[in-house]
């Protein structure tokens, strides 16, 4: 979806758990690597878009090997929770960005 901001991860690949898809999804856009037992799920979202039907889990993830770089020649940015309202995030993303307010994480 041109001209917003995510969270890194993206679709499942057929068989696919969540958490092997987003291992292999930040290999592929930030060139980390995660190993499963540094992932821990926290919670998910639903949202009707015109053309398909989301859900989409939140995973905290505290370690993982290599320097986070786009490797999809997208913008990258890190950026503190209360700072995320500054972009023009998909409108899924918008209730965890709550969630995370709400339960105190930081980034």
């Amino acid at each position: 979806m041109a001209g917003f901001w995510e969270f890194p991860g993206g679709k499942l690949d057929v068989g696919e758990h969540a958490e092997e898809a987003l291992i292999r999804e930040l290999h592929e856009e930030l060139g980390i690597d995660v190993l499963i037992q540094n992932i821990k799920p926290l919670t998910f979202t639903t949202h009707h878009y015109p053309d398909f039907y989301l859900f989409m889990p939140l995973f905290q993830i505290n370690h993982w090997h290599g320097v986070p770089h786009s490797k999809e020649n997208q913008q990258l940015a890190w950026v503190k929770i209360p700072d995320l309202k500054n972009y023009n995030l998909l409108p899924a993303d918008i209730p965890l960005i709550r969630f995370l307010e709400k339960y105190g994480f930081k980034l």
